[in-house]
């Protein structure tokens, strides 16, 4: 009897060895496989095509969207959850389906020609509304002919330029238009440049490949620092800063300043990527057109207040002056889209998302088509 806490100890250090054996065993099989131990595939895989970052290289620095996809629900309100939060407002969104080609753009599967090229970012992929909502769809119709969508969010005018050349040609195409977004277009294209001088430089080109984290230590780590939130987490609520008093009553909306303040550097930025841009569309045969996107609280002026009731009156920069002098230097049409936008507006119609979203609804999508089509009709 005196020998068995000696035997009792031995089989507890014998467990203790084979479990720190088993487990250095299980960690090294996981990294060499490459596992995919926190799931960052399949998280990533929730979410909307709309608000993931386009991850395939293309060019020198540019990323496109892979192809064919298509995704179905509530785009916006998914993201929302997936964030963390819990808003009413998106609970009666529709559920869309939205369709994307082979190469990651927006368009039919059997599209093979067309006459008009819109290029852009997420203001011309709009990839929380249905495939018949988009204004390049509309515009279409509206000419009597077809219009290829190279819209990819999280990319600036030189990416633009870009897909233009690789995929803008076509025996019919006549019309090149590039959608400049006056809420971050301008940071995008410095980001753009910095990436394309450091790759022309040296340097590798930047990747956004999600890199699997496959330690089963780590993940047991993370789990455990993450216990006490995931058990005291409440969903966050929307912060609404302002209203929009419309035909359909009030109806919250967020809303932040933009394009107000351009630097001597931004205005050249902004000369290079619009040269660039028409010389890619006249290598093609292509008539170049530069359409203005204002962001939403330059778009909805005049029927938006504060929470306290008070009229929300943004300062105006150089913004669009900027855009058409560059346009025209460069032989470009100019289309200001804020006029018809803002009258849509004044009307008492909501063009743009409320809270959370910053893009175009069906409805502004609807005006913003009829504008090109006049402009490109002349």
């Amino acid at each position: 009897m005196a020998d068995r806490p000696q035997v009792v100890k031995g089989r507890v250090l014998l467990a203790v060895a084979a479990a720190l054996v088993t487990g250095s065993v299980l960690e090294a099989a996981s990294r060499l496989l490459g596992l995919d131990i926190a799931g960052q595939e399949r998280a990533l895989a929730r979410w909307p095509i709309f608000y993931r970052k386009p991850r395939v290289p293309v060019g020198e620095a540019f990323f496109a969207r892979s192809g064919p996809d298509a995704w179905r629900g509530q785009v916006v309100r998914t993201a929302l959850r997936l964030a963390g939060f819990d808003d009413q407002t998106w609970e009666d969104e529709p559920v869309v389906e939205v369709r994307y080609d082979a190469d990651g753009f927006r368009n039919p599967p059997e599209l093979r020609d067309w006459t008009v090229v819109v290029a852009g970012d997420s203001f011309v992929e709009l990839g929380h509304l249905a495939d018949a909502e988009l204004y390049t769809a509309l515009l279409g119709q509206r000419l009597g002919g077809r219009v290829k969508n190279l819209g990819v969010s999280f990319s600036g005018p030189l990416a633009a330029a870009f897909f233009l050349s690789a995929h803008g040609a076509a025996p019919s195409a006549r019309q090149a238009v590039l959608v400049f977004y006056e809420g971050n277009d301008l940071a995008d294209l410095a980001r753009e440049e910095r990436e394309l001088a450091a790759v022309r430089s040296g340097a590798p080109r930047p990747l956004r490949e999600t890199v699997p984290q496959s330690s089963l230590l780590k993940a047991g780590a993370d789990a455990w620092r993450a216990l006490p939130a995931l058990l005291h987490t409440r969903a966050r609520r929307l912060d609404q800063n302002a209203w929009f008093t419309g035909t359909g009553g009030r109806v919250p909306v967020s809303v932040a300043d933009c394009g107000v303040e351009v630097s001597r550097r931004a205005r050249a930025s902004l000369d290079r990527a619009l040269e660039a841009y028409t010389r890619a569309a006249r290598r093609q045969g292509m008539a170049p057109f530069v359409a203005y996107m204002p962001c939403k609280v330059h778009a909805l002026i005049g029927r938006l207040t504060d929470l306290a009731g008070a009229p929300i009156r943004p300062a105006s920069g150089p913004l669009p002056r900027l855009v058409a002098e560059a346009s025209e230097r460069h032989g470009a049409k100019f289309v200001d889209l804020g006029p018809a936008l803002r009258a849509e507006a004044g009307a008492g119609h909501l063009t743009y998302s409320g809270v959370f979203d910053t893009h175009l609804n069906a409805r502004g999508s609807a005006v913003v088509a009829r504008v090109l089509a006049e402009a490109l009709s002349e």
